[in-house]
């Protein structure tokens, strides 16, 4: 059984509502959800691309894997395919999610950088990523060494790195909040989830996962009013290596 839309998830995710927004990966779990999807909107409370859809959003998603994007594709969801470090999809959105995307990047900056071109003066990043100090993390650590099994991740990024990554981007965090939903999957697992779950109400920044709001910088010196090219980019980013 796969894992509930929680309830911090679920509040992050509203922010969207009748909005336009972007949601860049992962699509590696959407075979999970597929069986339940029904003319591409039958799992509203399971998958965010779907629950985003049901509150009025007008969605469009990014994922580096061709194979779910064609799947997504034929259950009615407009998605792209590309890097989340590498793309330009040539418009700007009032809300970008990346849940659980940045600890996957070799340049977590090249992220942020690309989301900064898509947003609108207004718009809001919504981040999500797993709390290097959260309770599991730290339990999982003193017991095998090592604090996560997922092969793909590169890197642990806590909250003030994540405020430097953003300042470094033109963006500035604006609101911090912790997640710990229970894992439904196993009962091993939904029972130590609780536990977890129920330490994070006790102490909240050792919750499972960060999820940080940011904006615009208002006096930074990226020009946003338009969405520069991805070669126009790099060119920034090696002037600022040459200077630095």
């Amino acid at each position: 059984m796969f894992e509930k839309i929680s309830s911090a998830r679920r509040r992050a995710l509203d922010i969207g509502k009748n909005r336009s927004c972007l949601v860049i990966g992962p699509l590696g779990t959407y075979w999970r959800y597929r069986s339940t999807l029904v003319g591409g909107g039958g799992c509203q409370d399971e998958w965010d691309s779907a629950y985003l859809t049901a509150i009025g959003a007008k969605v469009k998603g990014l994922d580096l894997n061709s194979e779910y994007v064609a799947l997504a594709r034929a259950d009615g969801f407009e998605v792209e395919c590309g890097d989340a470090e590498d793309f330009d999809l040539g418009e700007q959105f009032d809300v970008i999610f990346a849940l659980h995307v940045i600890e996957h990047l070799g340049s977590p900056l090249a992220l942020l950088r690309n989301c900064v071109r898509h947003l609108r003066p207004d718009g809001v990043l919504v981040l999500e990523t797993p709390n290097p100090f959260s309770f599991p993390s730290l339990v999982k650590g003193a017991i095998r060494g090592y604090a996560h099994t997922e092969p793909t991740h590169t890197c642990w990024i806590d909250v003030k790195q994540i405020r430097e990554l953003a300042q470094r981007a033109g963006l500035r965090v604006e609101t911090v909040a912790f997640n710990t939903p229970i894992d439904r999957r196993r009962i091993r697992y939904m029972l130590t989830s609780c536990l977890y779950k129920l330490g994070a109400s006790l102490i909240p920044r050792m919750g499972s996962h960060t999820i940080c709001f940011c904006r615009l910088e208002t006096n930074r010196e990226h020009n946003v009013s338009q969405v520069r090219s991805t070669q126009e980019v790099r060119n920034v980013e090696a002037t600022e290596e040459c200077n630095s």
